[in-house]
């Protein structure tokens, strides 16, 4: 019979924020979203006053002054690390961790040699807290689905100090399961939860007591699946292998709005740099990249959403190919005399680097733009000196443009890649560009497109605290 065990970090983004400051701790405190605009942690603290996860702070923030409330920005340099840190302390105990969120994870308990699951999961609780300051609930059920009903209970009763296992023990399992919500249960949405309760259904001990052959006419086999989890037998398992993505977003909402052409190109040359870097780290690489700006969604009456995307001759994970075709979409898309406030990069048609790819530098490609030709200069592209050295070549066709008339607009617009000899080993060159930011933080070698001065297009963070584990300029100095 299997055994899961899920361990997930108590109030994980205001947990790291106390790890570095003690002064948070026993005081309430509440995480912002990018561009500080809504609440994404809360402290216990701040739980208790009511205030509900994301609501917008302008709509609490009488109550938080009232209750003298710390709030921080969004420190996502820092979560991520810490999360990084506390996975790894788990495959300590196993290597079978399947990690399910920043704050979360699944283990297999029965593959293990700790005869007693409760003893190593107080083990593992203990140890995470030692080696990283993290405090984490645990919860030990014969399926996924119960070992989040656990955890919620270990999580919210202090009597059970954060682990609770609930293992053959039916009757105390069907006592919890009769005071929980259909709608609170993991994996049921919105309007799954509203069809329940059409039928009578509330908790998740109706369901669980539910005729086998009625949950299957009515809800189908995702309904049975839910009940037979809800009943301790398995219908999930593990999953250790990362799968690789469809595609992966990089957006923000922009700390002022924007109307020039020129901090658009830098927001998504920024967005696009991340993303490129984040394809190298998976080992893939992508062909179709999309690009979307939008003004302020409040304005209904002015609210305006443009997009376009452009698929490449064939995939690769090159920053600049990206950063070519980035310019060229906020150039065919965007418009002047609107206020943009928001926009997104979408990397698509991700698959596995198995095989060489031509990058922009190795085989300079032929752009079919839609609009007009961009400059070469260090203006969108940081590696001025290449262009140049190859423009003097006479290569004339480094970035050769046609135009298409108006009746071809629609995209895909293909990147061509031509067979010339590689001039620059860019798989060198990007390994010492990501080795750099990894080690030194991000940002310590980029891109002149993502712009070097100050970034009017930057979200709000006027409270985010240093990132003490990425970055060696915002350590903790003692003087």
């Amino acid at each position: 019979m299997s055994l899961y065990a899920l361990i997930d970090c108590n109030n994980f983004f205001v947990s790291c924020e106390r790890v570095f400051n003690p002064q948070l701790e026993n005081v309430p405190v509440a995480v912002l979203s990018s561009n500080d605009g809504c609440i994404v942690a809360r402290s216990n603290e701040v739980k208790a006053l009511n205030i509900p996860m994301g609501v917008a702070l302008f709509e609490v923030e009488h109550i938080l002054k009232k209750h003298q409330v710390t709030l921080l920005s969004s420190n996502y340099s820092l979560y991520a690390d810490m999360s990084r840190r506390i996975m790894e302390t788990i495959r300590t105990f196993t290597p079978e961790v399947e990690v399910y969120s920043v704050d979360e994870a699944f283990i297999r308990v029965d593959h293990m040699s700790y005869p007693d699951p409760t003893a190593l999961a107080k083990l593992m609780r203990s140890t995470i807290m030692q080696w990283t300051g993290i405090p984490v609930s645990i919860g030990i059920a014969p399926t996924k689905t119960l070992t989040k009903v656990a955890n919620e209970v270990a999580k919210t009763s202090p009597s059970y100090h954060g682990v609770l296992n609930i293992n053959n023990k039916p009757h105390f399992t069907d006592e919890i399961l009769s005071t929980l919500p259909v709608r609170e249960i993991w994996g049921v949405g919105r309007q799954y939860s509203a069809s329940f309760n059409r039928y009578g259904i509330h908790t998740a001990l109706d369901i669980k007591n539910a005729n086998h052959d009625w949950i299957k006419k009515n809800f189908g086999v995702n309904g049975l699946r839910l009940k037979y989890e809800l009943s301790g037998t398995s219908c999930m398992s593990l999953n250790v292998i990362t799968k690789r993505p469809k595609s992966i977003m990089h957006s923000r909402t922009f700390g002022q709005t924007i109307e020039s052409i020129k901090p658009l190109v830098e927001a998504t040359a920024s967005f696009t740099t991340k993303l490129a870097a984040q394809l190298r780290k998976k080992q893939c690489v992508a062909r179709t990249i999309h690009v979307r700006i939008e003004s302020s969604r409040h304005k209904a009456e002015s609210y305006t959403s443009r997009q376009a995307h452009i698929t490449l001759a064939e995939p690769t994970d090159d920053t600049m190919v990206f950063l070519h075709a980035t310019h060229q979409l906020i150039d065919r898309i965007w418009e002047p005399h609107i206020l943009y406030k928001r926009s997104a990069v979408t990397l698509v048609d991700i698959t596995a680097n198995t095989q060489w790819q031509h990058t922009f530098l190795e085989s300079p490609p032929t752009i079919i733009s839609h609009k007009t030709k961009p400059s070469l200069g260090t203006s969108w592209i940081s590696f001025g000196k290449y262009l140049d050295e190859a423009k003097e070549k006479n290569n004339t066709d480094l970035l050769g443009i046609k135009e298409l008339s108006q009746n071809q607009y629609q995209p895909p617009c293909p990147i061509i890649f031509k067979n010339k000899k590689p001039r620059i080993k860019t798989k060198t060159l990007y390994k010492a560009i990501d080795s750099l930011n990894s080690s030194m933080g991000d940002n310590t070698v980029q891109f002149g497109s993502s712009g070097i001065k100050q970034k009017r297009w930057s979200s709000k963070s006027d409270s985010r605290s240093p990132r003490y584990t990425t970055r060696w300029d915002e350590l903790l100095t003692v003087s």
